[in-house]
């Protein structure tokens, strides 16, 4: 471990000997200097694969594409970027990687690849939640969403709109959550870590519903309902908070034309409701 007033980052190191490293975009391309990738691993201690797991081995044992000899990356998860070498007390002849996050925790949601822990850094910093994780649910319309499960502090009482607009204020609006969900009791894994798979399914509600109130409001309300798998809408709820994304968009507008209600998908876009 370094310690020094210049060091923001303690980086992670560089490769041991017989050892070698790629940072890699998701295309298998090196990425430069101070950009994120995720991390591979080769050399002549590499592991053959998962004694008894053939899925999980070919995912994560793959060819190697700079090695003509047919040999074999690891696929780590890690997502690290390269560090170039820095003058002054702790130079280092070569370059070291510095540790960013988890591929597994990163979601690409309309076009945007978004780093789960970011949000559930803000929501943390909320004075009334004690733990905060959000994950990427798909929906039956087979849309992703972003779901915030939080645990407020003892005592404390938590608002789920008052925490979507505490994120609204602190995040980009892609990023933030289409659902809060509350829970006084987390699911943990027999090794005491959160069971991220036991967390309750999403639950969308309006924040106050009001009906469509012409026959044209209604059929645009039944088909969004319809193409996002609720039993109803308000007509103040937006489309994109209730899960909807570029692709359902389309079947919206789709279904939508067939009862002869027409509208385009940068309709959708910019009216949301």
């Amino acid at each position: 471990t370094v310690a020094d007033a210049d060091v923001s980052v303690v980086p992670i190191g560089s490769p041991v000997w017989n050892t070698q490293v790629y940072v890699l975009d998701s295309r298998l391309r090196p990425v430069p200097f101070g950009v994120a990738g995720e991390l591979y691993v080769a050399g002549s201690q590499l592991a053959r694969g998962y004694q008894g797991r053939a899925d999980l081995s070919a995912e994560r044992f793959i060819a190697n594409p700079f090695d003509s000899t047919g040999g074999r990356l690891y696929r780590t998860g890690d997502l690290v970027r390269w560090k170039a070498p820095q003058q002054g007390r702790f130079a280092r002849s070569t370059p070291e990687l510095e540790y960013v996050g988890r591929s597994d925790f990163q979601v690409k949601l309309r076009g945007q690849r978004i780093e789960l822990g970011e949000i559930d850094a803000v929501l943390a910093s909320h004075e009334s939640v004690g733990f905060a994780v959000t994950v990427g649910r798909q929906l039956d319309s087979g849309a992703t969403v972003l779901v915030s499960y939080v645990q407020p502090v003892e005592g404390a009482a938590l608002d789920s709109v008052a925490l979507a607009k505490f994120a609204g204020d602190r995040l980009p609006g892609y990023m933030v959550p289409s659902a809060f969900m509350v829970i006084e009791q987390l699911p943990l894994t027999p090794a005491g870590k959160l069971d991220r798979n036991a967390l309750p399914a999403p639950v969308f509600e309006s924040v106050e519903f009001r009906a469509a109130s012409t026959p044209l409001e209604q059929g645009i309300a039944e088909v969004m309902a319809e193409v996002l798998g609720l039993e109803s809408v308000s007509v103040d709820d937006s489309f994109f908070a209730l899960g909807g994304d570029s692709i359902v968009s389309i079947q919206f507008v789709s279904r939508a034309r067939a009862r002869g209600i027409r509208f385009t998908p940068r309709d959708v876009f910019e009216q949301r409701t």
